[in-house]
């Protein structure tokens, strides 16, 4: 949902109170250090400002409005700031010392403002749009004709040429920082979203839609498409925010894991049905939202340009699955029940913390009243490899960073050893390191359960004719083998386990089933990631493992 900052729907460009003031097209947001919000109002060739305490003023530009009502017409002065003239100022951003930089668009040159002062900065654009400002004061310029452009302090600029990927009319660009001096550089083009890596400069591409054939991640999970993005702001240096023009919405994408929409979500002909408002299900609905950026509280603004108002949009869940750069701030909370669910991508992609099978177990397991005054709380610990995952609980998890584990071993984990489908290869390294894990765990007093999942090749010849792995799709397994194999592996080292193959065989035989897997991928649906989380939360109540009276 999206609550109001400013603008009335109106178009125009007064002054005064949030909700009572006009904007004509405002196309780029920023936020300065002291909370104030600055906007690129485009059509009407001015920069506004929002104050913390709801009132919009014009902080420079100038001109009358055309014969047409819907346009002031561009120019090109520097001084004054509200004398100034600008022509399509289409991005904005803010400096530590409170300096204004604005891509002015239709004047192919970068200005600043300071002290009521409005200076050409840079010139020689083709085509400016969006900018940032990475913490040194380099400014970064998307620029829709000329590719990424870096610009130093002194006004000087140079072409970005990342290696791996050709920057293709850029409309977009944020710098997102990780650490002190560790940035990545995101930039939105016509082809999709580009990820690039300071110093290297080494670039990613994730496409917009099917087809990518530069290097990058290829499509999301179950070829969702990413869309078109158009500009930019980051959280960090893996959370990004995007606005799409081609359907009106506005996205959240994290690297390489996962996207979801933030308001939007629309049909085909969102660009003729968009307006402003939410829906009956409280989905906010956009008409042509351009600028985007995050406010000192880490919520979401949007320049709905087509409704001529300023939006925030309500908070959401960013929780991903947990990596080893995180495993620092795990730490013990009496207060809290901590389940670590560890396992590969086969269990957790394309979601988000809320929605995956360890926040659905979290969610369910609320209402035990054994854990009324222990809060549930389960991660998703996604490692790369299944000997790695041992290596996790081994070395992590064991010494206390979780009150219980639960492994998902499926099937489709032994591929990644190389050691192919055959069970007689692959099933000794389960059994070892699982009776060497299950050791670990029991010396450091940390209850372990094992869930074995069905790949989508051992429940359904549809699955496996569709994989996008042919490696996979050649080594299809029958149901019986590999659960055998798998259940076999475990004899004999009297861990707790669950064996969800009987769940899946009778959910896929149902006349009244709902897809278990995204189809072409090897991947959860939300049907699937409901079901294995309601099997492991009935199997955990019966085990009750938080007991320490058993």
């Amino acid at each position: 949902m999206a609550t109001l900052v400013a603008g009335s729907g109106a178009i125009g460009h007064a002054d005064g109170p949030a909700a009572a003031a006009t904007f004509m097209m405002p196309s780029a947001l920023a936020y300065g250090s002291d909370g104030t919000l600055y906007v690129a109002d485009e059509a009407a060739q001015r920069i506004r400002t929002i104050s913390a305490a709801g009132i919009v003023a014009t902080l420079a530009g100038s001109g009358d409005t055309n014969a047409s009502g819907m346009w002031v017409d561009g120019g090109y002065k520097d001084g004054d700031a509200l004398s100034a003239r600008f022509d399509r100022p289409d991005g904005i951003a803010v400096a530590p010392d409170g300096t204004v930089y604005v891509s002015d668009r239709g004047n192919g040159c970068i200005r600043t403002i300071s002290h009521g002062e409005v200076r050409t900065f840079a010139r020689g654009f083709k085509s400016p749009r969006g900018i940032d400002l990475e913490r040194d004061g380099t400014l970064y310029v998307a620029d829709w004709g000329a590719g990424l452009v870096r610009v130093a302090s002194d006004g000087s600029s140079t072409p970005v040429l990342p290696s791996g990927v050709a920057i293709d009319r850029p409309t977009g660009v944020a710098v997102g920082h990780s650490g002190p001096h560790i940035e990545q550089i995101f930039v939105a083009d016509a082809r999709g979203l580009v990820e690039i890596l300071p110093p290297a400069m080494t670039a990613f591409r994730t496409p917009a839609f099917q087809g990518g054939d530069e290097t990058g991640m290829g499509d999301l999970p179950g070829d969702f498409p990413l869309g078109v993005p158009h500009a930019l702001a980051a959280f960090d240096a893996t959370d990004v925010v995007f606005s799409d023009l081609r359907d009106s919405s506005v996205k959240y994408f994290r690297l390489h894991a996962y996207m979801r929409f933030l308001g939007g979500d629309p049909p085909e002909d969102a660009p003729l049905v968009g307006g402003g408002g939410d829906t009956a299900e409280g989905i906010a609905r956009f008409d042509a939202p351009m600028g985007v950026t995050i406010d000192p509280k880490k919520f979401v603004v949007v320049a709905d340009a087509g409704n001529r108002r300023i939006v925030r949009l309500s908070t959401f869940d960013r929780q991903g699955y947990i990596t080893p750069a995180d495993f620092g701030n795990l730490k013990y909370e009496p207060h809290r029940y901590r389940i670590a669910l560890v396992g590969s991508s086969f269990s957790w992609y394309f979601t988000s913390a809320s929605d995956s099978i360890a926040g659905r177990v979290a969610g369910q397991l609320a209402g035990v009243p054994a854990l009324q005054s222990r809060m549930p709380e389960a991660k998703y610990f996604q490692i790369g490899r299944l000997t790695g995952e041992y290596d996790l609980i081994d070395n992590v998890l064991s010494l206390g960073a979780a009150d219980l584990v639960v492994l998902l071993i499926s099937p489709v984990d032994p591929l990644g050893l190389n050691l192919g489908s055959d069970p007689a290869a692959w099933s000794p390294l389960v059994h070892d390191r699982t009776l060497r894990t299950v050791a670990a765990m029991k010396a450091g007093h940390i209850p372990i359960v094992v869930a074995v999942i069905p790949a989508p090749q051992n429940v359904s010849p549809l699955e496996s004719s569709y994989l996008f792995d042919q490696k996979i799709a050649d080594e299809s397994s029958d149901f019986e083998r590999d659960r055998v194999a798998l259940l076999n592996a475990l004899q004999g080292i009297y861990v707790p386990t669950l064996d969800l193959f009987p769940a899946f065989r009778s959910e896929i035989a149902s006349n009244a089933h709902r897809p278990l897997y995204i189809t072409g991928d090897i991947h959860l649906t939300e049907h699937g990631r409901e079901l294995v989380a309601g099997e492991i939360t009935r199997f955990l109540e019966k085990l009750a493992p938080w007991d320490q009276t058993k």
